[in-house]
């Protein structure tokens, strides 16, 4: 049966407040956990996160406010698994690439500073050249590519499981993607249940 790989993002996305109509995180997760019990409970669906990410949602549950009985039912329906990081392999080529485009946003980093420089110099408040100088160095350096080691073990995982990875980080996906892991947003991994439950009722 289906199997899939667990991002923070895939409970903690913003847009499932409405999606399920809850108002707080936790009563959001919650409802997340039940659709989710139900395809693994008549579809013999199966869910995984590495230890790392579970951290993560347990950290969001707990800043919400989230009654004890939700943390417990997270650690109940997704399964904690890392990678077995000695044993997998992958292309030569994607490592490659990746080294390739790191070294790209480190050239426009310096850009950005450059320019944030020049600025600074012909006047103004520092705290606005600050302020702009983050935004757009982060933009210019972060966005779209994977930074973090737990963003690299749920893509290691799910390639190792042959696995849906859920995410919607763009960057995380596109990775992914390179190395033949199929990824779905939040959003449509919920659609995606939904719609195999309602197939089997049928």
């Amino acid at each position: 049966m289906l199997k899939f790989v667990i991002d923070t993002s895939a409970l903690t996305d913003p847009r499932l407040r409405e999606r399920f109509k809850s108002k707080e995180l936790w009563e959001c997760i919650e409802k997340s956990l039940e659709l989710m019990a139900l395809a693994k409970v008549r579809l013999g669906f199966s869910y995984y996160a590495t230890p790392s990410i579970l951290k993560e949602i347990v950290g969001f549950l707990e800043r919400s406010s989230s009654p004890p009985s939700v943390i417990s039912k997270l650690n109940v329906w997704i399964s904690p698994l890392s990678p077995s990081l000695d044993e997998i392999k992958i292309p030569a080529s994607l490592f490659v690439e990746y080294v390739k485009e790191v070294r790209r946003r480190f050239d426009k980093g310096l850009r950005v500073a450059e320019e944030s420089t020049r600025r600074a110099h012909s006047g103004g408040d520092i705290g606005d050249h600050i302020r702009t100088l983050r935004e757009k160095y982060r933009e210019s350096t972060r966005k779209g590519i994977v930074d973090s080691p737990s963003d690299i073990e749920a893509i290691l995982l799910a390639y190792q499981l042959n696995a849906v990875l859920v995410s919607n980080d763009e960057g995380l996906c596109e990775l992914a993607r390179r190395l033949g892991v199929s990824c779905i947003d939040p959003i449509t991994f919920f659609d995606t249940i939904e719609e195999y439950l309602r197939l089997a009722k049928s």
